[in-house]
């Protein structure tokens, strides 16, 4: 019985372009170095412009981690008297 093994697509689109570069008459030299180059533009300018939004997002709206955790706050609502959340009942 054969077994299909799960593929990382980042490891093997890369050794396939390898192959088709290689297949198609360039050296295996620059066939590596353009693949590599592939690999930075898409992981690695994803990553800076990810970076970049996030860093304009956390100045933009005023977001630290401080603020967007407020601790205790389960206790405010015991503190106003209003009632805690009861389970909804399940229906047969």
């Amino acid at each position: 019985m054969l077994r299909a093994t799960p593929v990382r697509k980042g490891r093997a689109s890369g050794v396939a372009a390898i192959g088709m570069l290689v297949a198609l008459g360039f050296p295996f030299g620059i066939s590596v170095a353009a693949a590599l180059l592939q690999h930075l533009g898409d992981k690695g300018l994803g990553t800076v412009y990810g970076t970049g939004a996030h860093l304009v997002a956390r100045r933009r709206y005023d977001l630290s981690h401080v603020k967007l955790v407020r601790h205790g706050q389960g206790k405010r609502r015991e503190q106003r008297g209003s009632a805690p959340a009861r389970p909804v009942p399940r229906s047969a």
